[in-house]
């Protein structure tokens, strides 16, 4: 069987999807603010880990443990 290019699209048709999910991470102002957002987020988890173990109560811990340990996911 032989397939000629003829009948392959002459555009990507996915242009916009491929954009949005592949071509995007490219850029460094892109992985300049994955960076950042990656920064942010473990600052945000020491101190909340660093409050958490100070003020550390049995019933806060059964409370708010679920939604903690869910942010590691």
């Amino acid at each position: 069987m032989v397939f000629t290019k003829e009948n392959y699209p002459k555009e990507d048709i996915l242009k916009i999807g491929r954009f949005l999910i592949v071509d995007i991470y490219h850029y460094k102002v892109t992985k300049l603010l994955l960076i950042l957002g990656l920064l942010l987020n473990i600052t945000i988890m020491s101190v909340q880990t660093y409050f958490f173990l100070i003020t550390f109560d049995l019933s806060y811990f059964l409370l708010y443990s679920p939604v903690y340990f869910a942010t590691l996911f």
